[in-house]
């Protein structure tokens, strides 16, 4: 993984277009995939955007780049609450759902 990736596939996030962009990279070793993401993260964090790891599989990360202050909105909205209700998760609650995405992701 490395900035470029980051840049290339969230820039819509980046640029303020959208919430938040899923993408997958790869990596060499967990160690510097988390070396990788708490560098990064110290540059995006008071930017007001978080790169967060959703899923790990053997050389390979799924990432998720997004603005925490958008998503708490988006996930406030009427219908993303009826949505989420539907699709087992509960309430709007971003990191709570982030945990449960999380989880129901390493289920396969």
């Amino acid at each position: 993984m490395s900035v470029d990736d980051v840049i290339r596939h969230g820039a819509p996030t980046l640029a303020g277009l959208k919430t938040g962009n899923l993408f997958p990279c790869f990596f060499t070793s967990r160690r510097e995939l988390t070396d990788q993401l708490r560098e990064i993260n110290r540059v995006l964090v008071p930017r007001g955007l978080r790169l967060l790891p959703l899923r790990l599989e053997e050389k390979r990360v799924l990432l998720y780049l997004y603005r925490p202050d958008r998503l708490s909105r988006d996930l406030s909205r009427r219908e993303a609450g009826r949505l989420l209700d539907r699709a087992g998760y509960r309430g709007g609650d971003p990191r709570a759902c982030l945990r449960e995405l999380c989880r129901r992701l390493r289920m396969g």
